[in-house]
């Protein structure tokens, strides 16, 4: 409760990812070496906000769009011993807006995923216009 608090008023005033993560590591008393613990909490949570936000927007823009769709973009770091290979797979994937992806998720960082699919997610979703062609680089 007091990590969730603290980035909520990170959130709400708009602070960077290290801001929060100092925030965070404050809040939990945390020694130096597990401050690398808290940028995972605070990166995770506040681009979950974001996701979260983002995806409110577009279940309201798929009611005014018809044939709305959206895209899956992974961050592209491919050699990064975490990255996930489903994450990756379904790097370019694009389905309508009122589908869920392949991994079972609506989003990247849908709170309705497993932590492994959350935690340390740094994908991000694209919508895409009725009639638009857009290639996602794979």
């Amino acid at each position: 409760d007091r990590i969730m608090s603290v980035i909520k008023d990170s959130v709400g005033t708009g602070d960077a990812i290290g801001v929060t993560m100092r925030k965070v590591a404050e809040a939990l008393g945390t020694p130096g070496q597990l401050a690398g613990k808290a940028e995972t909490i605070a990166r995770t949570e506040t681009l979950t906000a974001v996701s979260i936000g983002q995806n409110a927007a577009m279940k309201n823009a798929a009611e005014v769009i018809p044939g709305l769709k959206k895209g899956w973009m992974h961050t592209g770091d491919y050699g990064n011993p975490n990255a996930r290979e489903d994450h990756i797979a379904l790097n370019g994937v694009v389905i309508d807006a009122d589908k869920k992806f392949g991994n079972g998720l609506s989003y990247p960082r849908d709170p309705n995923g497993s932590a492994a699919d959350v935690i340390q997610c740094r994908c991000s979703l694209i919508l895409i216009p009725p009639g638009e062609n857009l290639e996602i680089p794979k």
